[in-house]
């Protein structure tokens, strides 16, 4: 049996994640996204970035900071994939303010 390791997660998670639950969102997590969200009868995927993988000359996420897998998530479902780096950007991102 292989050694299972645990989710590395962004610092930014938990706090994203409860946010957007404060709201009345459903939220998933532990998949390949960080968070799978319901709200307001949209559904939308949710990458959690750390503000220091935010490059500060352009202020958007290094592409060092996004995987391969991420980037597919991306090309699929468009503009219900979503990343975001903090709590308010996620309230935002998802219309909640």
């Amino acid at each position: 049996m292989s050694p299972r390791f645990a989710l590395k997660r962004d610092t930014s998670h938990r706090s994203i994640a409860d946010a957007l639950r404060s709201v009345g969102a459903d939220v998933l997590e532990g998949f390949d996204a960080d968070l799978f969200v319901r709200f307001r009868d949209q559904a939308f995927i949710i990458e959690c970035k750390s503000p220091d993988q935010v490059s500060k000359k352009s202020g958007s996420v290094r592409d060092s900071a996004i995987r391969e897998k991420q980037k597919r998530l991306k090309a699929i479902f468009g503009d219900q994939y979503l990343i975001v780096m903090t709590s308010e950007g996620a309230l935002r991102a998802v219309g909640a303010v």
